[in-house]
């Protein structure tokens, strides 16, 4: 029989064991329970005890694992320790997701490998505007790089600098994917425009010096190569000037195929090929293939005469995009534009003898009739 002081130590080894603790019985029925299970638990061991004591003599079987219902999988065994949450900790975790996902906009994530990019990233900065905030100012030097994540940014082109505000054109605006100003910092000039916040904006900016250290030297030769086949198809045409048509402009890749003039319609953006080739055809009759550099939709961007081709992108082909509207403003508000605007005056004699052409053709039509038969006429 148990004494008093074994009952105590019992208590003591079990309650702390078995999770018995609690406040005290406040009636016998509690306490004849308690004292019940403490006893079942204790009879429970020792015949447990005993048994692995005959296992181990060889005099006995070990008892089988118990079976679960079929077809429901043990959940893993592992210990869920429980804290409490750290609102600092959550936040860094939230500010890392939304930072990954602002990355994931941007071009460096389809760029850069993946060691690169954590490199250039680990000094990007995740800045946030208002409206109307000025990030870049026109004919200023460029301290960063920017990349927009969120919201959208107004470039304008003024005539006589930042202050002039007669006449300026809005020449581009950037959403999500686009950066700005590259083409200034890969020549290492002033900004071509001044670039405002149209709303709440968030943008990656990077420094120039980790700019020039760590993503220059994987876009320099592309941009350099743009700029030299601007100023090759633009006879004449200056290092700044490419820049700053280059910097207004969208370069786009366009999938083989894909429609980029068509026959009979007002284009309403000036197209510079960049890479790759196009078809030209007319009337479904295939006419040539084109290599870059070539210029498409001078005559519309100039007259706004419909273009008398269709082009189609071929294999590899890269092109430069510039809003019409951008042009001419371009050409009206910087002096320094010449050899655009005499691209787009070239364009405009081109659709000038175009239309002399049709009318001489429809109000004469013997100048359509075949040699032979003005000679045969004659004699």
């Amino acid at each position: 029989m148990m004494g008093t002081s074994d009952r105590g130590n019992f208590r003591v080894l079990t309650r702390g064991n078995y999770g018995l603790e609690g406040e005290e019985p406040r009636s016998l029925e509690d306490l004849i329970r308690k004292e019940q299970a403490e006893a079942a638990i204790y009879a429970e061991k020792s015949r447990r005890f005993e048994h692995d004591v005959l296992v181990r003599a060889g005099l006995a079987q070990p008892w089988p694992e118990p079976e679960h219902e079929r077809g429901v999988p043990l959940p893993p065994e592992k210990k869920v320790m429980w804290r409490e949450r750290d609102p600092e900790e959550e936040a860094a975790c939230a500010d890392e997701e939304r930072r990954q996902r602002l990355v994931s906009m941007t071009p460096i994530s389809r760029l850069l490998a993946a060691k690169e990019r954590d490199e250039v990233l680990a000094k990007c900065e995740v800045v946030e505007y208002g409206s109307h905030e000025v990030l870049v100012k026109q004919d200023r030097s460029v301290q960063a790089l920017f990349m927009v994540c969120e919201g959208h940014c107004e470039a304008q082109v003024h005539g006589n600098g930042e202050d002039h505000h007669h006449g300026a054109a809005v020449s581009r605006t950037m959403g999500p994917g686009d950066w700005f100003p590259l083409a200034s910092l890969v020549m290492q000039q002033n900004a071509p425009f001044t670039v405002t916040t149209s709303g709440p904006t968030a943008l990656l900016r990077l420094p120039v010096a980790s700019f020039r250290s760590l993503l220059a030297p994987h876009v320099e030769e592309e941009v350099a190569d743009h700029i030299g086949l601007l100023r090759e198809v633009f006879g004449g045409m200056g290092p700044m000037e490419a820049a700053r048509l280059h910097s207004v402009g969208r370069v786009v890749d366009a999938q083989a195929g894909t429609l980029l003039v068509q026959q009979g319609a007002v284009s309403m953006d000036l197209l510079v090929l960049l890479g790759g080739e196009c078809l030209v055809s007319k009337d479904g009759v295939r006419l040539s293939t084109v290599a870059a550099p070539h210029l498409f939709g001078e005559m519309s961007a100039s007259c706004n005469m419909p273009n008398p081709a269709k082009v189609t992108a071929g294999a590899g082909c890269k092109l430069l995009s510039v809003p019409k509207s951008d042009i001419l403003a371009l050409v009206r508000e910087l002096a320094t534009c010449k050899a655009l605007g005499a691209s787009l005056l070239s364009g405009a004699v081109q659709a000038l003898q175009w239309q002399l052409h049709r009318s001489n053709t429809a109000a004469n039509p013997v100048m359509t009739l075949p040699p032979w038969a003005g000679d045969h006429g004659a004699g």
